[in-house]
């Protein structure tokens, strides 16, 4: 039960990480659709028992794909300001 409530506040931790939290939940979409249906179907009780697999389980996957979104779409936005300044830059320099 400790090692699930660490690994469960570890993961609240990873969230708000940009880069490993983007990966963490990246994870958590690949067992939140394969690994845990498969689990269920085998025996539900390991699901039940285990606090961390739980909480994977019970976490939307809705905040998993927006937490994921977000690392890509701020790339987009810096590397789309960081081109118009440049581009700025050289009109001037011109």
């Amino acid at each position: 039960m400790i090692l699930g409530d660490t690994l469960v506040r570890l993961d609240q931790a990873c969230d708000f990480i940009p880069i490993l939290g983007w990966h963490v939940n990246q994870i958590h979409i690949l067992h939140k659709c394969i690994t845990l249906p498969l689990l269920n179907y085998l025996n539900p009780d390991i699901v039940r028992n285990n606090h961390y697999l739980y909480y994977i389980q019970s976490k939307s996957i809705v905040r998993c794909v927006m937490i994921g979104i977000a690392v890509p779409a701020l790339l987009s936005w810096f590397t789309t300001d960081y081109v118009a300044t440049d581009v700025i830059r050289s009109k001037r320099l011109a």
